[in-house]
This record gives structure tokens, sequence and C-alpha cells, in this order.
């Protein structure tokens, strides 16, 4: 995944919610990041291998979220 427009924005502290290297959305607050995906996504069959939850740390560059380690 090239960084994009959904990685604009991205400040220290946040979650960040990936499906299939791609940024789906971010935010301070995991629980309401969660919500608003399972509403965008509730008719689609999601297998848990897609989907990432990372926290930005200090001094991550967004790139960095999408590396398998």
């Amino acid at each position: 995944m090239k960084p994009g427009k959904n990685t604009e924005g991205l400040a220290e502290g946040e979650w960040v919610l990936l499906f299939n290297n791609e940024i789906i959305d971010h935010s301070a607050n995991v629980e309401d990041m969660l919500l608003l995906a399972q509403k965008k996504y509730q008719n689609e069959k999601i297998s848990n291998d897609s989907v990432k939850i990372s926290k930005i740390l200090a001094k991550t560059n967004p790139r960095e979220i999408l590396l398998d380690k």
C-alpha cells in the first residue's frame, strides 16, 4: 500500500485500522473507530488475517505501520 490520503493527519497516540494493508480509519478512540468500521463493512465477510490494528508511536512513519515484522 502506498501512503496516501488516509495517512494524512495521522498523529502520535492514535489507533489505526488496516484492512488488506489499506488504512481504513484512524482515531484516538479505538472503540469509536471499530464501531464505525463495523457499520461501514457490516455486509462483508472479513477474515481475521486481513485486519490489523496499530497504534501510532512517537516518530512513527505511516509506512512503518504497513510492514509485517
